[in-house]
């Protein structure tokens, strides 16, 4: 429970914009630590518009890496250990027939692109 507790609280705001902590710079330096920590080879990272709601906001963000499956499961679990709370909307294996009989060198079949939507969402505190 302790553990909840620290995450809900990193991730309130006092105003309704967001602090430096959320910050999409911040966000994606921490990120692009985790996959270079990882040797995640990293083809494209989009942050999207934020969604302001009444009681969060919405930070999405289109990612596109290259990884074995095992890194994929090492990223994932490194994103559940974060302070942010962090939503993996849909993630996409780009693996198909095509790419494995088109690839001539063995050595890079072991590591798919995957593209993956994911947002952090920070809790706005509100007025009691």
């Amino acid at each position: 429970l302790n553990r909840v507790y620290q995450v809900f609280k990193n991730n309130l705001n006092d105003k309704k914009v967001l602090n430096n902590s959320h910050s999409t710079m911040y966000f994606l330096n921490d990120l692009t630590d985790i996959l270079n920590k990882l040797d995640i080879k990293i083809l494209h990272i989009k942050p999207m518009r934020t969604e302001k709601q009444k009681n969060h906001i919405i930070s999405p963000y289109l990612l596109e890496i290259s990884c074995s499956y095992e890194q994929l499961g090492k990223f994932i679990a490194e994103l559940e250990k974060d302070n942010r709370l962090i939503e993996l909307i849909e993630f996409e294996i780009q693996n198909g027939f095509e790419r494995i009989t088109n690839l001539n060198q063995t050595n890079r079949l072991p590591d798919q692109i995957i593209s993956i939507e994911m947002a952090t969402i920070s809790l706005n505190k509100l007025k009691s």
